[in-house]
């Protein structure tokens, strides 16, 4: 398969990195208080370094809105001490944000079907951020942008590595935060 545009590179080269974030979060019980208070702190975190990353850029007003709704679940499942947040990657761009981000708010999405499977009126309660509906039309606006942009060169690669790293910071997130259920229980 010849790879001409940055959207066919993503979806090859980023993969690996995303199937083992998704993976990752899906160890989350979301129909256990636990499980979801877990899987929500992870994401703050994550969340939180993204936020840091972009600064006043164009996701600044989605990540902070993202980062209210984890609070309040949050709070209301009674964890209210954050994590200090991952450092983003070394060589980071603004491009591979926004596509981890979009990723992230369509896998979340994904699992919210089991997170809508509970009994328990606590993690109901919490639905804040797992309550939220990606953009599927900023999805396709990304999506389309990305088949405009060439494949190779030196942006197109720091662009993949970014993403390629934010995509294990989610995963990282996941698993420090899946331990600390696990020794909780």
């Amino acid at each position: 398969m010849v790879i001409i545009n940055l959207r066919e590179r993503f979806r090859a080269e980023t993969r690996r990195a995303h199937d083992a974030s998704d993976r990752a979060f899906a160890r989350f019980d979301l129909t256990d208080p636990d499980g979801v208070r877990g899987f929500l702190a992870a994401h703050r975190d994550a969340v939180t370094s993204l936020r840091k990353a972009e600064g006043s850029g164009q996701l600044a007003p989605a990540l902070d809105a993202a980062l209210a709704a984890l609070d309040a679940d949050l709070g209301a499942l009674g964890h209210d001490a954050p994590a200090a947040p991952p450092a983003g990657p070394a060589a980071d761009d603004p491009v591979a944000r926004r596509y981890v981000w979009l990723a992230s708010r369509l896998g979340t999405r994904m699992l919210t079907r089991h997170w809508r499977d509970a009994t328990d009126p606590a993690v109901r309660a919490a639905d804040a951020y797992l309550g939220q509906d990606p953009d599927r039309g900023e999805w396709r606006l990304f999506s389309t942008e990305a088949e405009d942009m060439p494949a190779r060169g030196p942006d197109p690669d720091r662009i993949l590595r970014a993403a390629n790293d934010w995509f294990a910071i989610f995963e990282t997130t996941a698993h420090e935060h899946h331990r600390k259920v696990r020794s909780d229980a």
